[in-house]
C-alpha cells in the first residue's frame, strides 16, 4: 500500500500529503496503529475538536484562522520538540508517530503537514513551502479575497500570502525576513518566487526520505541502555532507511541524468537487502525498480539477483529432522527458541540450524569463526534479530531466555511463526516442512 503512492506520485497523479507521508509509517509500524484510515481519522478529531471549542472560527478571516489553527496545535504540544528529545531522533520524521505519541514529537517538515492537513478540513489554504533548511507553511486566501477577509478589488494584484512556522511558532512570519534569508544564502532573486511558494508532494516526500537517512546516519541502532529517543528500537532503523531508499529510488530529484545518477547511488543498499526481503518485495523491487534502472551493467545485477531470490524459493525446501546422531547430540537448541546473544547483546528469534557451519570459507575468515573456541565444528543457527537483520550464530553464542520477548521481536516473528507460547516463550513454528522435529 505504501509504495502504490509513491507510485502514483511518480506517474504524476495526485496523492494526499498525509497519505504520500504517512507510507512511511507503514514501513515501521509492525502491527501498531497508525495507517492511512487511523491517521486520517486523528486528523478528522483534531480539527472537529478546534471547531467545538471555538465555535466563532468559521466567521474569522484567513489570516486569522490561520494563526488560531497554529495556537491550538502549539497548545495541544502537537507540533515542534519538547523536552530532552534531540532534533534529528528518528521517530521526529513520522507523521502516524507525532499524532499518537504522548510527546508529539515532529521536525519541521511533520509539523507544517500536520498543520496543512487540518487546515485544509478547516477550509484554510495551507502547504508545505520548502523554504531552504526549514520547511514553512505557506497560507493563501480563498479565490476574491485577502488574508483579512477584504475583497479584491478589480485590477488589484494578487492578494499577498502569509507564512506560517507551526514548528517554532504560532505567529505569523514575515515574508520580509524570508526574503532577506534568501538573500543572505546568495540565492538568485530570479529562484524566490519559487523558494517561496508551495512545494510539489514528491518534493515533501523526497525530503522527508533525506530526513530519515540523516536521522539513521546519525544515531545507528545500538543495544545500550537510554530512554526513547536517539537509541530507541522504535521506530526500527531497517524499516526506516528501507522506506526511504524506496522513496528516493521512485522520486529521485531534478533531470533525467540526474535521476539515473541517484538510483543509481541508492541501488546498491536496495541489493544489500534484497536477501532479506519477502518473496512479495521482491516482486514489487521487480515491478516498480527495475524498470527504472537505465544502466546494463546495473540493470543486469539486479535482474541476476531477482532471479536468485525466485529460484530459491521454488527450491524444494531441505528437511533437517533429529533422526541422526549429530542431529540429536550437537544441536542443542531448536526452531521458535528465544535468545540473548552473549557478546551482542541483542534479542533474536531461531530461524533455522546446521549441525555445523555451512558457511563459505572466506565468510568463516572474515567473521573470525576459528576464534571461537569450538570453531565451526559446532551447531550453527539461522536467526532473527529485533533490529530485523538476519543472523548466522554459533551455538556457544547463544543464551536461552524466559524472560518477556520484546515487542520488536513479537512484531516480526510472525514472518515465520503462528504464535508465542507463553509458557515457554518459544514461538510455535511455522516451518515443520523443513524442521519437522522442531
Amino acid at each position: 500500500m505504501a509504495i502504490k503512492e509513491w507510485v502514483k506520485l511518480k506517474d504524476g497523479q495526485a496523492v494526499p500529503l498525509e497519505r504520500a507521508l504517512a507510507a512511511f509509517d507503514l514501513f515501521v509500524l509492525h502491527g501498531r496503529k497508525g495507517d492511512f484510515d487511523e491517521i486520517s481519522v486523528l486528523l478528522d478529531q483534531i480539527a472537529e475538536q478546534l471547531r467545538a471549542e471555538d465555535p466563532d472560527f468559521t466567521d474569522r478571516s484567513p489570516r486569522r484562522k490561520a494563526t488560531a489553527l497554529a495556537e491550538y496545535l502549539k497548545r495541544l504540544n502537537l507540533t515542534g520538540i519538547q523536552g530532552d528529545a534531540h532534533y534529528h531522533d528518528l521517530q521526529n520524521n513520522f507523521i502516524g508517530i507525532a499524532l499518537q505519541d504522548d510527546d508529539h514529537p515532529s521536525l519541521p517538515l511533520i509539523s507544517v503537514a500536520i498543520y496543512s492537513c487540518i487546515a485544509k478540513r478547516l477550509g484554510i489554504d495551507a502547504h508545505p513551502c520548502g523554504f531552504p533548511f526549514h520547511v514553512l507553511a505557506i497560507v493563501k486566501p480563498p479565490p476574491g479575497l485577502t488574508m483579512d477577509g477584504h475583497d479584491v478589488q478589480p485590477g488589484a494584484e494578487a492578494p499577498i500570502p502569509m507564512y506560517m512556522d507551526p514548528f517554532r511558532s504560532s505567529e505569523e512570519t514575515d515574508p520580509n525576513d524570508l526574503k532577506a534569508q534568501l538573500q543572505s544564502l546568495g540565492i538568485p532573486l530570479s529562484h524566490h518566487a519559487e523558494l517561496l511558494d508551495a512545494s510539489p508532494t514528491d518534493e515533501i516526500v523526497r525530503r522527508s526520505a533525506k530526513n530519515i537517512i540523516t536521522s539513521v546516519q546519525t544515531f545507528p541502532r545500538h543495544n545500550g541502555p537510554g530512554p526513547r529517543s536517539a537509541t530507541s528500537s522504535f521506530p526500527d532503523h531497517e524499516g526506516a532507511f528501507y522506506a526511504a531508499l524506496w522513496a528516493l529510488m521512485l522520486l529521485p530529484d531534478g533531470s533525467h541524468y540526474s535521476a539515473g545518477m541517484q538510483r543509481a547511488r541508492y541501488l546498491h543498499f536496495i541489493l544489500e537487502r534484497l536477501e532479506k526481503q519477502t518473496v512479495m518485495d521482491v516482486g514489487l523491487i521487480e515491478k516498480h525498480i527495475l524498470p527504472l534502472i537505465e544502466d546494463p551493467t546495473q540493470y543486469g545485477g539486479l535482474l541476476d539477483s531477482i532471479r536468485v531470490m525466485r529460484s530459491g524459493d521454488r527450491m524444494p525446501k531441505q528437511i533437517k529432522a533429529r533422526n541422526t546422531r549429530d542431529t540429536r547430540d550437537k544441536v542443542k537448541y531448536k526452531v521458535g527458541q528465544v535468545f540473548h546473544h552473549k557478546r551482542y547483546h541483542y534479542q533474536a528469534v531461531i530461524t533455522g540450524w546446521d549441525v555445523e557451519c555451512a558457511a563459505t570459507p572466506d565468510w568463516m575468515d572474515h567473521m573470525g569463526i576459528h576464534t571461537l573456541s569450538k570453531g565451526q565444528h559446532q551447531s550453527f543457527y539461522h536467526v532473527l534479530v529485533d533490529d530485523r537483520s538476519v543472523r548466522y550464530v554459533a551455538e556457544e553464542n547463544i543464551a536461552i531466555v524466559q524472560q518477556e520477548v520484546g515487542p520488536e521481536l513479537m512484531a516480526l516473528a510472525g514472518q515465520h511463526f503462528k504464535r508465542l507460547d507463553e509458557a515457554s516463550r518459544t514461538f510455535v513454528s511455522n516451518i515443520k516442512d523443513e524442521y519437522p522435529d522442531d
